[in-house]
């Protein structure tokens, strides 16, 4: 069994895995205190999920952060045809239907509909703009975020191959097989 499938069988790990899902963002000594684990321990099961690839850590503010690793939104080999084939969190769902009946909302609007902290909104925002479904607008005073149709990520996933493919990072064998795959849906 790989490391991904048993990284959340262990119950401790399941908690503290779900309370970086549910507060991304939160710091190596809030852990501690909410689950009253020793340093070890904790560190041990975080470094688990780290290498389990469902966790990642960064330094802010002189301090040891957590937030989950949002799955890609297509896999290397393009065996599904649906472009969105990843899972989404809870919080990343709420954002998305909120910008999906608000075009062009601000993160503050997007505060009001979905009750998230701003820290836990921006996290969700970035994740879902890395993964390609949601896209940022820059206007003079104001940043609105807008939901990405599946034909235009089409459009940008043929965008991004061809340019992979020019800069040498992938085939001409897996250029063609890829971006075949992606126009025959």
């Amino acid at each position: 069994m790989s490391r991904d499938k048993v990284a959340l069988e262990n119950q401790i790990r399941k908690m503290i895995y779900a309370h970086i899902v549910e507060y991304p963002g939160v710091s190596f000594s809030t852990l501690k205190r909410v689950y009253d684990l020793n340093d070890g321990t904790l560190r041990y099961h975080l470094n688990y999920l780290q290498r389990a690839q469902k966790i990642i850590s960064k330094i802010e503010g002189g301090k040891l952060h957590y937030y989950p690793i949002a799955k890609k939104v297509i896999d290397s080999n393009l065996t599904n045809t649906n472009l969105r084939s990843h899972e989404l969190t809870p919080h990343q769902e709420q954002i998305l239907n909120a910008i999906k009946q608000s075009p062009g909302v601000n993160q503050t609007e997007l505060m009001a509909k979905t009750s998230l902290q701003r820290h836990i909104l921006t996290y969700n925002i970035s994740q879902l703009i890395d993964l390609g479904i949601v896209k940022k607008n820059n206007h003079v005073r104001n940043v609105c975020y807008e939901y990405i149709p599946e034909e235009l990520l089409q459009y940008e996933m043929l965008k991004m191959l061809t340019i992979k493919f020019l800069n040498n990072e992938i085939g001409e064998q897996t250029f063609l097989k890829l971006r075949s795959r992606l126009k025959n849906g």
